[in-house]
């Protein structure tokens, strides 16, 4: 357990990453959104793609953030149900 503890603190394992990666739905939402991205990218001049690519990495960064969040708090969830429940 602590060198699962370990590998998760330094940024060996992902758990949001590895979850999505096998989520059927999640998949098929992607392929859309990048058949949608390559149709915007074709109606648009050289200063809007630069807009939109800052606009997609802050998307990104916000979602990478909300994704170490959640899954923040569902561990404080857990070790309080955990310490409640052997208490």
């Amino acid at each position: 357990m602590k060198d699962f503890i370990h590998r998760i603190w330094y940024g060996d394992i992902h758990p949001g990453s590895e979850v999505s990666a096998n989520n059927a739905e999640i998949n098929r939402l992607l392929q859309y959104k990048n058949r949608h991205r390559e149709k915007l990218l074709s109606t648009l001049n050289e200063e809007q793609i630069k807009i939109l690519e800052k606009y997609e990495s802050n998307e990104e960064e916000l979602y990478c953030l909300a994704q170490e969040d959640a899954f923040t708090e569902g561990i404080r969830y857990a070790v309080q149900f955990l310490v409640e429940a052997m208490g």
